[in-house]
């Protein structure tokens, strides 16, 4: 209405100003429009998804990393990614190749790349619509998506993110919580959602940002970032692991199966000649990679060397030694895959060879031998028997006492002088004191945390062990205290 007035008195002579000065009136209004930015909580595809999702559901470690974020770093000597942030028109910015940025779990699954460029093969009209968002054409969506990394956000982190509805792009900024799966470009950029197959890009980050959406529990605005491509490409990053807080390395292109220990960097899997390049592994005449040095997060920083053997012609030392680091620190004990090898224990004739654990790919085969002078494999490679007598009728081995002076136990019958340990089976004894020193610390947390003394025995999954308490703390509850597997049986006696 008062539009139209004014129209009417200004007369025609002044009709292109007044018109000028109210439009420009509009535009100063439009552009002084807060932008709005949704919160995309991790486990959440949000609206306008482009394809099915690519990552598994959040189990309980990746929920807590995603609530609290990952623990300390065992290593003092291990930057904390935190100082590398640049404060930057009132938001903050950080590298792509700041090491400890991402976060992962060592194993493949966070985001599965091939199932994403499967899905947009099958529809040609939004493969069109998400290629042109990241400027490549469909028929190059299959190698891009190939040459991506796939990590964990280790922190709220600002995108543009690009959904798909009624035949168009629906883009908006976006906040991606801490732990959500994403594929990453050879910058450490953002550049695909995984719980959506959305494509990102950087966001525009302004002032005055309207953020929408139910915030999770420890989400800060001040705390966002905006991550910035690296200089260089990234051959390799190095990832924060979500359960412990250490370093992994892992190589671009790959989905969390090719993981290895920082410790091994420059020592295990590579080896400088004269003229300082890198070359692969050798193999000795008996099959030997050379030796790996394991620390796994259940020993207290207590290390274990293994030599590593492979036969087959399907893998190379490079790729043994890899698969042996990656299940010695973190799967030992376990029946469990490593990407595309089968791991698992060894059984008791395994054992009388000196193999501790044994892992198989096609016709390739990697033991991880704790007795290097024991006679190696000769011939064809036989299948682990699983199916072994009844580890109680095989005569059991002391392996010595451990430490029972826990903390928690010192008022139990067990006493402060610790427990003797025996083994039957398949198991050597630096595997059963593994095992028994983590069921016993397990034990002890449960005594503190819950203390129901009526709920005995407690009984845990311990390193692929199923674990009781037996009669250790209640001498009117039958069975035994300890630990079994499908091949051996762990036994603690009260001193």
């Amino acid at each position: 209405m008062l539009l139209a007035a004014a129209l009417l008195l200004a007369g025609c002579a002044a009709l292109d100003d007044l018109l000028a000065m109210v439009t420009g009136e509009q535009e100063e209004v439009l552009d002084a429009t807060p932008a709005r930015v949704l919160l995309e909580p991790a486990d959440a595809p949000g609206p306008d998804p482009f394809t099915d999702r690519a990552d598994p559901a959040q189990d309980d470690e990746l929920r807590l990393f995603s609530e609290q974020g990952a623990p300390p770093p065992p290593d003092e000597d291990v930057s904390d990614p935190a100082e590398a942030l640049v404060e930057q028109d009132g938001h903050f910015t950080i590298d792509g190749a700041t090491p400890g940025l991402f976060g992962g779990t060592g194993e493949e699954g966070s985001c599965d790349a091939a199932q994403v460029a499967t899905f947009l093969a099958d529809e040609p009209e939004k493969a069109e619509a998400w290629s042109e968002v990241l400027g490549i054409t469909p028929e190059a969506i299959a190698s891009y998506l190939e040459a991506t990394t796939a990590v964990q956000l280790g922190a709220d982190t600002r995108v543009l993110n690009h959904g798909y509805a009624a035949g168009a792009v629906t883009p908006r900024e976006a906040v991606l919580q801490r732990g959500s799966a994403v594929l990453v470009d050879d910058r450490g950029v953002p550049v695909v959602r995984c719980a959506c197959g959305n494509p990102l890009l950087p966001p525009t980050v302004t002032p005055d940002e309207v953020v929408e959406g139910e915030p999770w529990e420890n989400f800060r605005p001040g705390e966002v970032l905006v991550i910035e491509p690296a200089s260089v490409e990234i051959e390799v990053f190095q990832v924060t692991n979500i359960t412990d807080g250490t370093r992994s390395e892992r190589p671009m292109g790959t989905r969390g199966e090719a993981d290895r220990p920082m410790a091994a960097t420059g020592t295990v899997d590579e080896t400088p000649e004269a003229d300082g390049e890198k070359t692969q592994q050798e193999q000795t005449a008996d099959g030997s990679c050379g030796e790996i040095i394991s620390t796994g997060p259940e020993r207290g920083g207590e290390t274990r060397t293994y030599d590593v053997r492979l036969t087959g012609d399907d893998a190379d030392c490079d790729q043994a030694r890899q698969v042996a680091q990656t299940y010695a620190d973190s799967h030992l004990g376990e029946s469990r895959d490593v990407g595309q090898w089968q791991c698992g224990p060894a059984n008791a004739r395994m054992m009388e060879e000196g193999i501790a654990a044994r892992c198989r790919y096609a016709d390739s085969v990697v033991d991880l031998r704790f007795d290097p002078d024991a006679a190696g494999v000769t011939g064809p490679v036989e299948e682990p028997d699983e199916n072994l007598e009844d580890p109680s009728s095989v005569a059991a081995e002391e392996c010595g006492t451990i430490s029972g002076d826990l903390g928690m136990l010192d008022d139990m019958t067990a006493g402060t002088d610790g427990f003797g340990l025996l083994v039957r089976g398949a198991e050597p004894c630096e595997i059963a004191e593994e095992v028994a020193t983590a069921f016993l610390l397990d034990l002890s947390e449960w005594l503190v945390t819950d203390g129901d003394l009526g709920a005995l025995p407690y009984e845990a999954d311990v390193l692929g062990w199923q674990c009781t308490s037996g009669p250790l703390l209640d001498p009117s509850i039958g069975g035994f205290p300890g630990c079994t597997i499908h091949n051996a049986e762990i036994e603690l006696t009260p001193p």
